[in-house]
C-alpha cells in the first residue's frame, strides 16, 4: 500500500474531506489531494504531525507493515471468554485471546460487547470494553458485573452501576428497553471499564433506532406530564409525590 492511499484510507475511517484533514493539520487542501494521489510526499516534521494524528507509526502510513503502532506503543492484554465459576477472573482459562491497545491505556482485560444494552452511550455490539480489575466501584462508573449462571459459568454484562438508599446496589442499562437490575447473591463485580476501543464506526441506523426507542418511552409520560402540568404540580413535587405514594404502597403490602 502506497503513502497516498493510507492517508486515504486513514482519513475517511475517521470520516473527514480532505478540506477537513488539512484544516487540522494546518497545511492546503490541494496539498492533502496530491498526497493522496502519491504526487507529493510529506517531509519529515509533516510526516510526524500526519502519524500522531491518526495514531499511526510512520511505518504504516508508508506500508512497510499493517501493525498500525510500532511494538513499542502498544500493549496486549486478554479477551475474557467463558468465565469460569469459583476460580480469578483473570485466569488462562478465561481467555479468549488477545487484543493489542495503545500502551497509554492502562487495562487488565478486553471484554467483547454483545446486544444493544449501552447504545445510548455510544459502546455497540463487538465494541471491546477496556477494564481494570476492581471489586471497589462508585455510582455512575460503568462496570463488569458477573452473573453465576448453571453449569459452573458466570455471565459478563456491561452496565452502569448505582446505590440505591431503597432497593440496594442496581445495575442499569443506557437503553430504555431494558429495565433496571437489583443486584443479589448471584452477581459480582469484576471490573470498572475506563475506555472503548470500537471495531468500526457505528451506523447511522443505530442512533435513528435509538432515538425512536426513546421516543416511545417518553410518549408514554405525555399524559402524565401534561396532567401534572395543569395541575401546576413541578417537577420536584411530582417526585415528592411519587415517594410518598410508593412508600404507603411499599408498608401496605408488607402488612
Amino acid at each position: 500500500m502506497t503513502f497516498g492511499s493510507r492517508l486515504k484510507e486513514l482519513r475517511l475511517d475517521k470520516g473527514l474531506t480532505q478540506s477537513e484533514l488539512a484544516k487540522m493539520l494546518s497545511l492546503g487542501e490541494s496539498t492533502i489531494s496530491f498526497y493522496e494521489a502519491d504526487k507529493r510526499e510529506p517531509d519529515y516534521y509533516t510526516l510526524q504531525r500526519i502519524a500522531d494524528f491518526f495514531r499511526v507509526s510512520t511505518d504504516y502510513l508508508f506500508g512497510r507493515t499493517d501493525n498500525p503502532l510500532p511494538p513499542d506503543m502498544t500493549s496486549q492484554i486478554p479477551i475474557l471468554g467463558n468465565i469460569r465459576a469459583g476460580i480469578p477472573l483473570l485466569t488462562e482459562e478465561n481467555y479468549e485471546g488477545e487484543l493489542d491497545i495503545p500502551a497509554d491505556i492502562k487495562a487488565d482485560f478486553a471484554l467483547q460487547v454483545k446486544g444493544d444494552s449501552m447504545i445510548g452511550v455510544g459502546i455497540h455490539e463487538g465494541d471491546y470494553a477496556l477494564c481494570c480489575e476492581s471489586q471497589i466501584v462508585h455510582s455512575g462508573d460503568i462496570v463488569v458485573a458477573l452473573h453465576d449462571i448453571a453449569s459452573g459459568f458466570s455471565e459478563a454484562t456491561l452496565k452502569y452501576f448505582f446505590r440505591d438508599s431503597k432497593k440496594g446496589d442496581i445495575l442499569r442499562a443506557a437503553n430504555p428497553d431494558f429495565e433496571d437490575i437489583v443486584m443479589d447473591e448471584s452477581y459480582r463485580i469484576g471490573g470498572i471499564m475506563v475506555a472503548l476501543l470500537k471495531k468500526e464506526p457505528p451506523p447511522y441506523w443505530h442512533f435513528t433506532n435509538y432515538l425512536s426507542t426513546r421516543d416511545i418511552t417518553l410518549k408514554e409520560w405525555d399524559s402524565v406530564i401534561q396532567k401534572a402540568i395543569q395541575c401546576g404540580i413541578t417537577p420536584a413535587q411530582l417526585k415528592e409525590i411519587i415517594d410518598i405514594q410508593w412508600n404507603m404502597m411499599q408498608k401496605f403490602m408488607r402488612k
